[in-house]
């Protein structure tokens, strides 16, 4: 399919779609959906512009933040989480009352995130102030 691009991962698949005609986006999904029903040990998510082909295991990025806070435990520590995808939501809701989840690029969805920023450039503003500080 022109444009479409697939990076593997190390426990997933992610198959992009930002250079794909939109109107072989159904199709591509459907075929994606199709193949996954065969495969019950595996799901579909969707993304921005992105399908992720996962183990049908019960983690996501939120639990992972969850995790390490478990393992540094230090309560003085404040989360936070940067994130431009509809799959870092589950990351803002777990940090949403602990720490700061920071949604990038245009704020015209739902989120869990606390605060926003624009684009790459804020965030290297950001992470430049949090390094002098």
């Amino acid at each position: 399919l022109d444009g479409l691009i697939i990076e593997h991962k190390r426990y997933s698949l992610s198959v992009h779609y930002r250079l794909v005609a939109d109107e072989a986006v159904p199709a591509l999904e459907h075929a994606l959906s199709a193949l996954l029903a065969e495969r019950p040990r595996l799901r579909l998510r969707h993304g921005k512009r992105v399908f992720e082909v996962r183990p049908a295991v019960d983690w996501h990025k939120g639990k992972a933040i969850r995790r390490l806070m478990e393992v540094f435990g230090d309560e003085a520590a404040l989360p936070i989480f940067v994130g431009d995808d509809l799959t870092d939501e589950d990351a803002f809701e777990e940090i949403k009352d602990t720490g700061l989840g920071i949604l990038v690029g245009r704020g015209d969805r739902k989120t869990a995130a606390t605060f926003h920023l624009t684009d790459t450039v804020e965030v290297r503003q950001l992470l430049d102030y949090l390094a002098r500080h």
